[in-house]
């Protein structure tokens, strides 16, 4: 994800109505900047997540279909695949 993406994505948070409203219910401005910086982070490491789950699946759907239908065992040292 590159600087645009992530700037894109962390307008969408801030136009949360839920974390609006969760930064409001804080006492101080200390404690809205670490509630923010928390969120902002989990935010795009989910959305991070979710994107290379993405093109991991468009890349190697025949082991969505294993995985689905159970061939790969979980006793099995699983290969991991990094986004690059």
């Amino acid at each position: 994800m590159d600087k645009k993406q992530k700037k894109e994505q962390l307008q969408k948070l801030h136009s949360n109505e839920f974390f609006n409203n969760v930064l409001n219910l804080a006492r101080d401005e200390d404690e809205k900047r670490k509630i923010r910086a928390f969120a902002e982070e989990i935010y795009i490491n989910i959305v991070q997540g979710g994107l290379t789950s993405q093109k991991i699946i468009t890349e190697h759907p025949e082991k969505l279909v294993d995985i689905a239908e159970g061939r790969i065992s979980r006793d099995k040292e699983p290969v991991v695949i990094k986004d690059t």
